[in-house]
């Protein structure tokens, strides 16, 4: 992970810096930059997990940078520093869902708790993207898993005939299908294997091969 440190004052930017190589949070980088401005330009170069930002600067203030972020990166995770706490900016900080704040000047104690607290967030973010993921991997295999068991049930491979059930169900479940209650039963259902047969013909547009097939093969199972 990787953390940039923003403040206008060189010596409090030094401190906070120092800080955090202290509390021994073993995060890739840690970097620093005197304005909004500068942070700009360092995020078109390297993508940073937390920002440890002050929250008043005199050019651009941290509400406003943040702002910026978070429309590219949502899952930014800002903590805002602050000589005192001021309400009006508390109170956009807490609109914009920030992870926390600090009261300068830092305590080592407190940098290292709230820091080990957004890390283990964005740990916990990562980790929940990569289970969807793989859930959306296996749900977009599933039809084909069901397409597959069966053709291999309905040409005598096995004789596991739930795939193909499953497979009914979830067609004649769709909204276009008119009794519901009836055809949602795939185990009332008598089914009988028929062969398909589609050939090129001339004049065929290129790229629509597929869709047609898939188009003539719905309509002739509609007819059956």
């Amino acid at each position: 992970m990787n953390v940039l440190i923003i403040d206008d004052e060189p010596l409090v930017l030094q401190t906070v810096y120092r800080e955090m190589m202290d509390i021994g949070i073993p995060f890739s980088c840690v970097d620093t930059a005197q304005s909004a401005a500068k942070a700009r330009e360092m995020i078109r170069e390297t993508h940073y997990d937390i920002f440890l930002c002050d929250i008043q600067m005199p050019e651009e203030n941290g509400i406003s940078f943040a702002k910026w972020v978070l429309k590219e990166d949502a899952d930014a995770v800002f903590i805002f520093l602050t000589a005192h706490a001021d309400y009006q900016y508390m109170k956009e900080a807490i609109s914009l869902r920030s992870f926390d704040y600090i009261l300068q000047p830092v305590r080592k104690e407190e940098l290292k708790n709230v820091m080990e607290r957004a890390r283990a967030q964005i740990t916990v973010m990562k980790k929940n993207r990569e289970l969807l993921s793989i859930g959306s991997f296996f749900s977009k295999r599933e039809r084909d898993l069901l397409i597959e068991k069966s053709w291999q049930y309905l040409s005598g491979e096995i004789s596991d005939d739930s795939y193909l059930k499953r497979l009914i169900s979830d067609e004649t479940g769709s909204p276009d299908v008119q009794d519901k209650n009836l055809l949602n039963t795939p185990e009332n259902l008598n089914y009988v294997p028929f062969l398909l047969e589609t050939i090129k013909t001339i004049g065929q547009e290129p790229g629509m091969e597929e869709e047609i097939q898939r188009s003539m093969r719905q309509n002739l199972i509609d007819e059956i």
